[in-house]
């Protein structure tokens, strides 16, 4: 059995497909990619099994790992994209969504992590490094690579000086102030 691909009926993976097909030049790239991305949705098929099929589970298998693999190169792409662009917004949508594909993708990790820093949510990148050490542990038996700690290292050393000024007068008897001061610049 299989699908007539001349037939009126789409598949998301037909979809999928065509689309990283028709990524040509920068033109209309970033637009085929994030389709592409937006029909990814996890291993093709899942839960499927057929008995006594060893053709069919073949192509499966092989048919999954291919369009993981095209998924990833779709989102590694966006990352960098809207890396390179200063879009750190979208950027940290592509880069979880490429770790949620494989969360020991260290690289990945470290992009979210410096445009989560670069973006000002350096919280938020320091407990993405927590993240990413605790999936390379679990799934590899691992630690971090010395790049990955060094960025880790450099957000929190961003994360605890700070820049203001001295105070050139004493700020007494305003501890309702300083105690809201104090959250405001606690808070990423």
């Amino acid at each position: 059995i299989q699908r007539n691909p001349d037939a009126p009926i789409k598949t998301d993976v037909a979809e999928f497909q065509k689309s990283l097909d028709e990524v040509s030049g920068e033109a209309n790239a970033v637009e085929r990619l994030q389709r592409a991305a937006a029909l990814y949705r996890g291993e093709l098929l899942r839960g499927l099994s057929l008995i006594d099929t060893e053709a069919f589970s073949e192509w499966l298998q092989l048919k999954r790992e291919q369009c993981q693999a095209q998924a990833i190169a779709a989102l590694d792409r966006l990352v960098r994209h809207y890396e390179r662009s200063a879009d750190y917004e979208q950027g940290c949508r592509y880069a979880r969504q490429l770790i949620s594909v494989e969360p020991w993708r260290e690289d990945a990790h470290r992009r979210l992590m410096l445009m989560l820093a670069r973006s000002g949510q350096r919280t938020a990148a320091l407990k993405q490094y927590e993240s990413c050490q605790h999936h390379l542990r679990e799934s590899l038996g691992v630690l971090p690579e010395p790049e990955t700690q060094r960025l880790y290292r450099r957000i929190q050393q961003m994360t605890t000086q700070c820049n203001l000024p001295p105070a050139l007068t004493p700020f007494i008897g305003r501890e309702p102030e300083l105690a809201r001061l104090m959250g405001f610049l606690s808070d990423p």
